[in-house]
């Protein structure tokens, strides 16, 4: 996002995330692809040619897993025919047996 809206903040709020959490992730792909992404000219941020290049590419991905995403399965418990488990703890497994009992 940072490349269409220059500022960290803007992308943060776009994302939905933390100003924190957007610059962790950028830190972690500067050291991944030692390339600055991003540097200052003047008051605003500008792409590195890494980044343009990369963002194109780093688009289309996200589309992807955002198509996917958008295909919900249909789960009816009443039919679903897979075995869940859910592991507790002792306390855990006496209160829902308890509860069991009582419905």
């Amino acid at each position: 996002m940072r490349w269409r809206d220059h500022a960290v903040t803007v992308a943060a709020e776009a994302l939905g995330e933390t100003q924190a959490a957007v610059n962790g992730s950028l830190t972690r792909l500067r050291v991944e692809h030692d390339d600055k992404l991003f540097v200052l000219v003047g008051r605003k941020m500008e792409s590195t040619p890494l980044a343009c290049e990369s963002t194109p590419h780093l688009l289309d991905s996200l589309a992807m897993v955002r198509r996917t995403h958008a295909v919900h399965a249909y789960f009816d418990p009443a039919t679903a025919k897979r075995l869940f488990k859910a592991p507790t703890w002792d306390i855990g497994e006496a209160v829902f047996w308890f509860f069991c009992a009582l419905s």
